[in-house]
């Protein structure tokens, strides 16, 4: 492909790194206000017991309730605390023009943990994944897939931007 081919891949791409090191966001209205939707739903979402928060709320002792109802009790808060504050700063964000490196970062984690849910919900494995890819139009599953995807998307072009000097 060459220079061109580079070239034409960096035009398509929705965010950029600018020269002061920030990124630069160029998504259009339908994305932020996509964006801004999911956190607060997932924020509502965390103050419940809802099974699809599973992979947020890891166990990390599957052989022994006593030991994991004891994390549970001292880690669920602090990992609540943490997902809350990458949401937060996500909503903040979503309409800047550019967002710093460092939340650029949160980000990351902000839309993994969106696509945590969504890929809880829809049942998602590595092996899933490209028979989910040809559902039917009329599968009620197909609107969050679509939402898997773009986020995934979105993670990606966030780690372009990020390695590009």
């Amino acid at each position: 492909m060459g220079n061109y081919g580079t070239k034409r891949l960096n035009f398509y791409r929705k965010i950029k790194r600018n020269k002061d090191g920030t990124l630069r966001l160029r998504l259009s209205v339908e994305e932020r206000q996509t964006l801004q939707d999911l956190p607060k739903q997932l924020k509502e979402l965390l103050n419940s017991d809802d099974e699809s928060l599973k992979r947020l709320f890891p166990p990390a002792y599957q052989d022994d309730i006593a030991q994991e109802i004891e994390y549970q009790q001292l880690m669920r808060e602090d990992l609540l605390a943490s997902h809350l504050q990458n949401l937060e700063i996500l909503e903040q964000t979503i309409d800047a023009e550019s967002i710093t490196e460092e939340q650029a970062f949160v980000w990351l984690k902000a839309l993994n943990e969106i696509r945590l849910v969504i890929g809880t919900r829809l049942d998602i494995t590595e092996d899933s994944l490209d028979e989910l890819q040809n559902l039917p139009s009329t599968d009620p599953s197909l609107m969050g897939l679509a939402i898997y995807n773009y986020l995934s998307w979105l993670q990606e072009q966030i780690v372009i931007a990020l390695e590009a000097n």
